[in-house]
């Protein structure tokens, strides 16, 4: 079986000349040349070459450097040489670094601290890190917040050793302490994701105890946040009150949050929840669509279909007044993808109309939504005809009269070309014409079936929408057998004006 390895860098094998060279330059006493020596002995020893003579050296001539490039790769160096014989216990030599090792546990500089807790961290033997221990302990309350954060995670990675729990007894007790009082954001964050992976039932208690606040956190905080949410709902589902809290928890992150990341991640979470707890979800739909706020396509169309499942006939009504007012805004035609965001809010509507056939919402919001948008919705018509054909019919008293009143204006197209020129002198340019086409649209008819705004798409064209109308005309013809003889007639008078 191979090794692990943490760290790899291409290099070529050496030789025993090599390594001869390496030896004599850590033993000298110029800097540079023992960083340089002790960079080849590493990449030697990640290429296979296993160099036992070596330690002995690194160990009287290394490890009294006070230069931090030095500590650095002398970390390096302990982290991927070979610590245990082939029965895996514990080279004697190993003990010499233990002293090393605690004498910069201890060092003034907060630079030498934080690299030697990190490097604790990758290490797995016990016989090496239990003398060590109150070191790192007297780190979790150091001033510098480099050293608290990399302590914290130094006890997690030897909490988390097969008999870690019995070098650290009360290790969740203390970290739990230390968040309570940190202020340091990432010391913070580390210290929630040793309780996340260590001792779960504090950091929900923790997370339960705190929901407020939790807009407050700094980012990297919340995402373990998310994290824990996303792992364990099973504890969730036991407990409705904190599925609510989760659920607002996730709102206040979905409003909070700027990068757009974090609002896809959260929406995620949030249609997670709606497929368990539907009902606790159904409350909290108007803060949902708060997130229609952001200008990003992905985010409104993601929010449109969590709300488009929890929407029940005692929240319709404001849920469409809100869509509504977001195509009045589509109009402004500021934002480049306005077209694509107003036809997902038209299909919302439209998904409404369908979902409440019956009572108020029949009409209320469908047929006058249509009557009085412009004729950019032509699209949102074809979607909407369709399933409302009876539409055509409506307002038409209105429409008649007041298409008496309007005057016939002229039209005109503009039609512009352009083509390459050659001047005199020889270079070219490109020529412009323009050319003006005056028309007079029809004058509609008193009485006319379609509205205004329906019939100038029609003028202008729209074959794919006259497709629609057509298909709509026919459901209507289908429907007039439910119809007496006198509504009978009244519909092919109707026909006949078309």
């Amino acid at each position: 079986m191979e090794k692990s390895c943490s760290l790899l860098i291409h290099f070529d094998k050496g030789t025993p000349a090599i390594a001869n060279e390496i030896k004599e330059a850590l033993e000298g006493n110029d800097v540079p040349m023992k960083v340089d020596a002790m960079k080849k002995a590493i990449m030697l020893l990640l290429n296979g070459e296993t160099l036992p003579q070596l330690f002995i050296t690194i160990v009287r001539y290394v490890l009294p450097s006070e230069d931090h490039t030095i500590q650095k790769l002398l970390l390096l160096y302990l982290e991927i040489i070979d610590k245990t014989d082939a029965k895996g216990r514990v080279l004697p030599e190993m003990i010499l670094i233990c002293q090393n090792l605690r004498n910069n546990l201890q060092h003034p500089n907060e630079y030498i601290r934080g690299v030697t807790l990190r490097f604790l961290c990758r290490l797995n033997e016990a016989e090496i890190i239990e003398p060590l221990i109150p070191s790192v302990l007297a780190n979790l309350e150091h001033r510098h917040p480099f050293i608290r954060r990399n302590a914290i995670l130094a006890v997690m990675s030897i909490y988390k050793l097969p008999n870690g729990e019995q070098l650290l007894v009360d290790a969740p007790e203390m970290i739990e302490k230390v968040l309570s009082t940190e202020q340091d954001q990432s010391a913070k964050r580390n210290a929630f994701l040793m309780l996340f992976t260590c001792a779960q039932d504090r950091a929900i208690n923790y997370l339960l105890t705190h929901v407020d606040r939790v807009s407050e956190w700094g980012e990297l905080l919340q995402m373990v946040v998310l994290e824990l949410i996303r792992k364990h709902t099973c504890v969730f589902i036991i407990c409705p009150t904190a599925v609510r809290a989760a659920a607002n928890t996730y709102c206040q992150l979905l409003l909070s949050q700027s990068d757009n990341n974090v609002k896809l991640i959260v929406l995620d979470r949030l249609n997670e929840l709606k497929a368990s707890h539907k009902e606790i979800m159904v409350d909290l739909i108007m803060d949902v669509l708060r997130a229609l706020s952001s200008p990003n396509v992905d985010i409104r169309r993601k929010t449109l279909d969590i709300v488009l499942e929890l929407i029940t006939p005692r929240n319709v009504n404001e849920v469409v007044l809100t869509l509504k007012k977001e195509v009045m805004k589509t109009q402004s035609g500021e934002l480049e993808k306005n077209g694509e965001y107003r036809q997902m809010l038209i299909q919302a509507i439209h998904t409404c109309a369908i979902k409440f056939r019956s009572g108020k919402h029949r009409g209320s919001f469908v047929d006058g939504f249509l009557g009085r948008q412009q004729c950019c919705f032509g699209n949102g018509c074809c979607c909407l005809l369709p399933r409302r054909p009876t539409f055509l019919f409506s307002n038409r008293r209105r429409e008649g009269t007041d298409s008496s009143k309007k005057s016939q204006q002229v039209n005109t197209i503009t039609v512009s070309s352009r083509r390459p020129a050659i001047l005199a002198d020889g270079t070219y340019a490109t020529q412009s014409a323009a050319s003006e086409t005056a028309f007079s649209p029809p004058t509609i008819v008193q009485g006319s079936l379609a509205s205004g705004n329906l019939r100038s798409l029609l003028l202008t064209g729209d074959f794919f929408l006259g497709a629609v109308v057509a298909c709509s005309l026919a459901k209507l013809l289908l429907r007039l057998g439910r119809f007496n003889h006198q509504e009978l007639k009244l519909t092919k008078s109707h026909r006949r004006h078309c």
